[in-house]
Parts: structure tokens; C-alpha cells; sequence
């Protein structure tokens, strides 16, 4: 399964996994891509970029207008109400060879 056109490399564990966003943000990562040096969250796991497979937790980083998680404009902690459209991506990620620790 996948989409038209892109088959996934099962040899890097490639899947398909969601990144919600601020719509602010979006013309500017349609241009550089997703770069963890702009991630400035202070989420629980630090900086970064974070994906998930459930599309419920991208709606959570999904915002409208300049509202984000940290310039919280609606007030709404686990869901934008600020008007607008709200936006996710679907990305392409090589998760690649798992390691399982003996302990």
C-alpha cells in the first residue's frame, strides 16, 4: 500500500507517517523541507521533528493562522479552534534497521 507513484523500500523500512503543523509554517517547509534546526518545540523529547502514525496526534500540532503550541492564540492545548485552515503532511520516512536491547 502507499501512494500512486511512490513505492515504499521495504530494504530502509521506509513508511508513511504524519507531521502536523502550524499553517504558517507550511510555504516555508513546502521550500526547505522538514530541518530539525528550526524545530524549536521544548516538547518533551527536546527539539526535533516529530512524526506519528496517528493521525489524531498530528491534529494536535495542526494549527491555524500564527497560532502554534507555544504562541497558543486559541487558548486550546489539544485542539486549534483559531479559524482557517489547518494543515498535516504526509511524509516518506526510512526508519531503517531496528536494534533490540538484551536488557
Amino acid at each position: 500500500h502507499g501512494l500512486p507513484g511512490s513505492a515504499l523500500d521495504p530494504a530502509s523500512n521506509e513508511v508513511y507517517l504524519w507531521h502536523g503543523l502550524p499553517a504558517s509554517k507550511v510555504p516555508l517547509v513546502a521550500k526547505a523541507g522538514l530541518d530539525g534546526s528550526m524545530a524549536k518545540c521544548r516538547g518533551v523529547y527536546g527539539d526535533g521533528i516529530y512524526l506519528t502514525d496517528q493521525w489524531c496526534k498530528a491534529l494536535q500540532y495542526a494549527r491555524g493562522g500564527k497560532c502554534s503550541i507555544r504562541h497558543n492564540m486559541c487558548g486550546e492545548k489539544w485542539r486549534c479552534r483559531c479559524m482557517g485552515p489547518k494543515r498535516a503532511l504526509i511524509c516518506r520516512a526510512a526508519m531503517g534497521e531496528a536494534h533490540y536491547a538484551s536488557r
